[in-house]
This record gives structure tokens, C-alpha cells and sequence, in this order.
């Protein structure tokens, strides 16, 4: 088994390519393990920071909504009808211009998105097992 056996682009493998890796490991010389823990740590660190990214445009979105209840709330201890007319209007507009990322329109990214990506990927897995033993 070469190392090229291995490398599989980004969005294949995931979790059980890096299994498969380390279950290698154990059969290799020092150079060839240098090698594969190289790709074990870049494909980690990318579905580490793809994982870290989504989950920070989720807080985005949820922050917004937090910034929305805060107003409402600090209404009530409030006597100057002028401040109060801001802050509902801040709220107003944190409503209505609340941010939500997407991936160049398409979907958004957040939390949703990322357990969308995880059941399809365990839905493919199944049928690919299927298939698998289907041949045997």
C-alpha cells in the first residue's frame, strides 16, 4: 500500500479515512508514518476549523436575537421617552438587518447546516456498506 492510497480529496474519508490512517500506522517504517501523520493532522485541522467556522456564524445569528431580547428588557426601568424611541428602533433594526451567513447564497451556515452535512455523509455511508456487501 502506497501513501497515495490515502489521499482522498477533502470532503471524502472524514472520520473513517483518519481511522484507516491510523490503523496503517502501525505497519509502516518512521518515514512513511512522518508521512501520514502529516495528512492525519492537515485533515483534522480542516474539519476542526470547518467545524469551529460554522459554529461561530451560528453565534452570530444567536447573538443577534439576544441583542433584540436585552432591548426589550432594559424598556421597563426606562423614563425618558426619547431613549426609549431608540431603543426601540435599534431593535427594530436588529430585527430586521439580523445577520445570516450563507455560502454564496445558496444555504446557510450554521448549526442546522452542519447536522445536515453529518446525516446525509451517514445516509451515504449506509448505502455504500449496502452496496458493499451486496457484491460479496
Amino acid at each position: 500500500m502506497s501513501i497515495h492510497s490515502f489521499v482522498t480529496p477533502v470532503n471524502e474519508g472524514g472520520l473513517e479515512g483518519n481511522i484507516e490512517i491510523l490503523r496503517y500506522l502501525h505497519t509502516t517504517t518512521n518515514s512513511e508514518i512522518s508521512a501520514r501523520l502529516d495528512i492525519l493532522l492537515i485533515k483534522t485541522s480542516f474539519q476542526v476549523a470547518v467545524s469551529g467556522l460554522l459554529m461561530a456564524c451560528d453565534k452570530v445569528e444567536k447573538s443577534s436575537a439576544k441583542i433584540t431580547a436585552t432591548c426589550y428588557m432594559r424598556l421597563d426601568g426606562l423614563e425618558c421617552p426619547a431613549v426609549r424611541d431608540e431603543i426601540i428602533l435599534m431593535a427594530k433594526y436588529v430585527t430586521e438587518l439580523a445577520p445570516k451567513l450563507s455560502a454564496a447564497g445558496f444555504f446557510q451556515l450554521n448549526q442546522y447546516f452542519m447536522s445536515t452535512i453529518f446525516s446525509s455523509l451517514m445516509t451515504y455511508l449506509i448505502i455504500l456498506i449496502q452496496f458493499n456487501l451486496s457484491l460479496r
